[in-house]
């Protein structure tokens, strides 16, 4: 399906990982076509499932970009505005700042995001 789709056709700035980073979930060939800025793991702390698994951890560091997970870092709030967003954990603090779609580099996708 990923290769049906026109380049940049899944673009997000910000991507919730889906099943709460479970070992199949989040394919590499999906998380490059995502190219997020940062990724939102929900789970809870010490389940017996092990979310977010290894190998869902290894894929998205590969990609690159920063992570926020509720059980490190609590509930998380996305803000946006025309000129940016912030995702802020509410027990860590941990803020990180977006910026827009056309400042981003490519290169470095963790570009303008401040507090990782």
């Amino acid at each position: 399906m990923l290769t049906a789709l026109p380049a940049g056709a899944l673009r997000a700035d910000v991507l919730k990982i889906a099943h709460h980073g479970s070992r199949g979930s989040n394919t590499a060939p999906f998380l490059a076509a995502v190219a997020p800025q940062a990724y939102v793991i929900m789970c809870s702390a010490n389940n017996s499932y092990g979310h977010p698994h290894a190998q869902a951890m290894e894929r998205i560091a590969a990609q690159g970009g920063a992570v926020l997970r509720t059980d490190r870092d609590g509930s998380v709030t996305l803000l946006l505005w025309p000129e940016r967003g912030t995702l802020t954990g509410a027990l860590s603090g941990r803020t990180l700042t977006l910026t827009p779609p056309s400042a981003a580099a490519h290169s470095d996708r963790t570009a303008g995001l401040a507090g990782d």
